[in-house]
C-alpha cells in the first residue's frame, strides 16, 4: 500500500482500522478508493485463539497482525480451518 502511494498509484483494496492507525495519512491520499474494515468482538476472540495456537508452536505474533488476520478470515479474504 505504501509503495503504491509513493508511486502515485491507485489503491482500491480495503484496509483495516489497524492500518488507519498505523498509516493515518492514507485517508488523505486521493488514490485510495477502498473501504476501511473495523474489527468486531468475534475478531478479537479469533485473534486470541490464533495466538494460543501460535504460542504452542513457539511463534507468537503481534496483536495487530492477528486482528488483521481475523478480520480477513471473517470477510473470507483468506481461509482458515481452525
Amino acid at each position: 500500500m505504501i509503495d503504491k502511494a509513493r508511486k502515485g498509484e491507485r489503491i482500491d483494496g480495503d484496509v483495516t482500522a489497524i492500518t488507519l492507525v498505523e498509516y493515518p495519512r492514507i485517508i488523505y491520499y486521493r488514490g485510495f478508493v477502498g473501504n476501511a474494515k473495523f474489527p468486531i468482538r468475534e475478531d478479537y476472540i479469533l485473534a486470541h485463539k490464533l495466538q494460543l495456537k501460535l504460542l504452542e508452536m513457539g511463534r507468537p505474533q503481534q496483536a495487530s497482525d492477528l486482528i488483521i488476520a481475523a478480520i480477513a478470515i471473517r470477510l473470507k479474504r483468506i481461509s482458515y480451518n481452525g
